[in-house]
């Protein structure tokens, strides 16, 4: 299996259901063999 690899920008740490998501995915996809990034900037 190839790996994946996603980007996130890291934006408004306001408490949403769309952050907790956020969250949620961003600590469960590196334990499924996802490498993540996260982009700077705009």
């Amino acid at each position: 299996m190839a790996n994946l690899k996603l980007s996130f920008y890291l934006g408004c740490t306001v408490a949403t259901d769309e952050y907790a998501f956020e969250l949620s995915t961003i600590n469960t996809l590196p334990k499924l063999g996802v490498e993540l990034t996260y982009l700077e900037g705009t």
